[in-house]
C-alpha cells in the first residue's frame, strides 16, 4: 500500500466522507482513515433539516437508499417550561436518520468515488512543513500526504497537534426508546438553565435527550430523568457523548483543513451539527479541487472565506446564548417565533433581531 497521498481524510464521518467523496470524484487521490469499522454507531439526535437534505440530495442524488430516511416531517414543536408554545410547519421538510446507516451510506459513497477507505485505523499524530503532512497511525506506520482533511470529532487528534487548547464542548445525554407514539419532533427549552431537551421520532424509536454547558446545567443524568417521566416514556439505557462548543480560530492550519466537530463546527443552542459537517466537507474538498496545486496559503483562505458566514453565524449564536437563556426573555423570544413566515433554517442573527423587538417593545 503506497504511504503517499494527495490528500489524507482523517475521520468518515459526514464531513470526511463528504470531502472524500467529492475529492475522489474529482480525480484526486485520497486516502480516508477511519479508526472504527463499519458499520458503527453515533450517539446523535439524527436531525436533518432542510437545507441537509438539500445538500445530501444534491451530491448523491437517487443514490440515497429509500430506507436513509427514518421520519420526515414538515411539523415541529417548541415547548418552554412544559408548555407547547409553537407547534406549526417549519416551511420545509426535515428528516430523522440513524449515524450508523448515515455514516457508512457516506463512506461507501467516498469508496465508489475511488477514495481509498482504511478501517479499523486510528491516527496518533500528525506533524507538517511547508511541503506535506505526516500522518501516524497507531501502528507506528507513518503516511504522508500533500493535504490532510481534519474530520476526526470533538476531540480531533489532529487539533491537538494543530490547534491545542483551542475548542470547548457541551455534554449530552440520551435514550433510544421503543415506541410507537407518532407526535412531533419536539424542543423543550427553560427546564434548566444553559441547555436544551428533545423527543425526535426514528423508526419504531423516541430518541430523547438533554444538552447542556459543563458546570452551568446542573446533573444531567437527573435532568433526563425528570425529562423522560415528564414526557411518560418507560426507563431506557442512558448514553453520552460530547458537542463542540467553540469554533476553532482558524480551521485552515497551512495544509490541515479543519472541518465537523474537529473544527468546532455546531449550533450551540440547538446542537446541530450534521449539515456544518456536510457543509464543511464540501466546502474543503472545493478549496483543494480549485486551488490545492497553487499552495496552501491560497488554498486555505479560499476555504476560510467560504465559511466565513457559518462561522459568523455560529459565533453570534454562542454570544446569544446567555441572553437566550433568560427566562422571562427567552419565553418572549419563543413565542414571537409563531409569527415568522417560516422557520426552517431559522439563524440565530434572525432570533436576534426577533429578541431586540420583543426585549424593548415587550417590557
Amino acid at each position: 500500500m503506497p504511504n503517499k497521498h494527495q490528500v489524507i481524510v482523517v475521520g468518515a464521518g459526514p464531513a470526511g466522507a463528504t470531502a472524500a467523496f467529492l475529492l475522489a470524484q474529482g480525480g484526486m487521490d485520497v486516502l480516508l482513515l477511519e479508526k472504527r469499522t463499519f458499520p458503527r454507531d453515533k450517539l446523535c439526535g439524527g436531525f436533518l433539516a432542510d437545507r441537509s437534505l438539500g445538500l445530501l440530495e444534491q451530491l448523491h442524488g437517487d443514490a440515497i437508499p429509500s430506507d436513509l430516511y427514518h421520519d420526515t416531517r414538515d411539523v415541529f414543536a417548541i415547548h418552554h417550561e412544559g408548555e407547547e408554545l409553537v407547534h406549526r410547519e417549519l416551511g420545509g421538510r426535515m428528516a430523522f436518520v440513524q449515524r450508523i446507516e448515515l455514516d457508512e451510506f457516506l463512506a461507501r459513497r467516498a469508496q465508489e468515488a475511488g477514495a481509498e477507505l482504511r478501517e479499523g485505523c486510528a491516527v496518533a499524530g500528525a506533524a507538517q512543513n511547508e511541503q506535506q503532512v505526516l500522518v501516524e497511525l497507531a501502528d507506528g506506520t507513518v503516511l504522508r500526504a500533500d493535504w490532510v482533511v481534519a474530520a476526526d470529532g470533538v476531540f480531533s487528534k489532529l487539533r491537538k497537534c494543530f490547534a491545542p487548547g483551542e475548542g470547548g464542548h457541551q455534554t449530552a445525554l440520551e435514550l433510544s426508546i421503543p415506541s410507537d407514539y407518532d407526535g412531533p419532533p419536539r424542543l423543550d427549552f427553560g427546564l434548566f438553565p444553559f441547555g436544551y431537551a428533545w423527543d425526535f421520532p426514528k423508526r419504531g424509536l423516541r430518541m430523547v435527550g438533554v444538552c447542556g454547558v459543563p458546570g452551568k446545567s446542573g446533573d444531567q443524568k437527573q435532568l433526563l430523568k425528570e425529562y423522560r417521566e415528564r414526557l411518560g416514556y418507560p426507563e431506557a439505557k442512558v448514553q453520552g457523548w460530547p458537542l463542540p462548543d467553540k469554533p476553532i480560530r482558524r480551521l485552515a492550519r497551512n495544509r490541515v483543513l479543519f472541518t465537523g466537530d474537529a473544527g468546532g463546527l455546531c449550533e450551540p443552542n440547538s446542537g446541530e451539527g450534521i449539515y456544518y459537517a456536510l457543509r464543511s466537507g464540501e466546502k474543503a474538498a472545493r478549496a483543494l479541487l480549485d486551488h490545492g496545486e497553487v499552495g496552501s496559503r491560497k488554498t486555505g483562505t479560499v476555504y476560510e472565506n467560504s465559511l466565513a458566514f457559518v462561522r459568523r453565524q455560529l459565533a453570534f449564536g454562542r454570544g446569544f446564548r446567555p441572553w437566550f437563556h433568560k427566562p422571562g426573555f427567552q419565553r418572549r423570544v419563543l413565542n414571537s417565533l409563531v409569527h415568522l413566515p417560516e422557520l426552517k433554517d431559522l439563524e440565530w442573527y434572525d432570533v436576534a433581531r426577533i429578541a431586540l423587538k420583543v426585549g424593548v417593545l415587550g417590557r
